[in-house]
């Protein structure tokens, strides 16, 4: 089985009035910087990331503003999802948010980010998408207060389930997401560099649309209303 993550090495602020082309300009002028070595540059530091998947196990660590992360250090959860497009949305609306938390006015952002691909063992986990837990809103809303899920995941935790399936809040497609408990359940613990992808996304204070470019042209668009959710 195949799962996707989008992380970003690092973040570019830009201090601009960010119209729509602008930030198409953005991802154009980033593309180019790629040249310079820059993006090169994002992509090495990735794969320093400490066996990259493995990191998230292997370093105890509050993850308390994640809808399955306790609240105290804990073992860690690795997130990711089963469709390209899934990650990217997630990365979307972890962009749209920072950007809005540093107190809005004109600031943007263009990121180089880096999408990476990895296979799943054979695992039991839990679906919350099919009953009886499918009636349950706290694992479909789009807002902040995670005490209700996080109290699920420790009793999820308590068995022999890998991780917990639920569907993306961020993605309008609704695709799925794992919050992944277990290092077991990785095929492998390192990355495979022929399975790394390179994006850049771009996003303002001013628009609630986020882009998301690859260096091969391809584009996505991502917006969301006040709350989070996509539109």
């Amino acid at each position: 089985m195949q799962a996707y993550r989008v992380i970003p090495p690092r973040h570019f602020l830009v201090s601009s009035a960010a119209s729509s082309d602008r930030a198409a300009n953005a991802v154009m002028a980033a593309i180019r910087q790629q040249k310079s070595g820059a993006l090169q540059a994002s992509s090495a530091s990735l794969y320093a990331y400490d066996d990259g998947l493995a990191y998230e196990f292997k370093h105890p660590r509050v993850q308390g503003s994640a809808r399955f992360s306790p609240e105290r250090p804990t073992a860690g959860t690795l997130y990711c999802a089963y469709q390209a497009r899934t990650a990217l949305a997630e990365r979307a609306f972890q962009q749209w948010r920072f950007i809005r938390e540093q107190g809005g006015g004109e600031l943007s952002t263009h990121v180089p980010t880096t999408q990476i691909s990895f296979d799943l063992t054979a695992m039991p986990a839990i679906d919350v998408r099919q009953p009886p837990f499918d009636q349950e809103v706290a694992f479909a809303a789009p807002g902040q207060d995670y005490a209700e899920t996080q109290a699920f995941a420790q009793q999820v935790r308590d068995t022999t389930a890998a991780g917990i399936v639920y569907t993306s809040v961020r993605d309008i497609e609704h695709g799925a997401n794992l919050a992944l408990f277990s290092v077991e359940a990785l095929a492998r613990s390192t990355l495979d560099r022929r399975r790394v992808r390179d994006w850049f996304v771009s996003v303002s204070a001013t628009s609630d649309e986020v882009i998301i470019q690859s260096t091969s042209g391809t584009t996505h668009h991502f917006g969301f209303d006040a709350q989070g959710r996509p539109v």
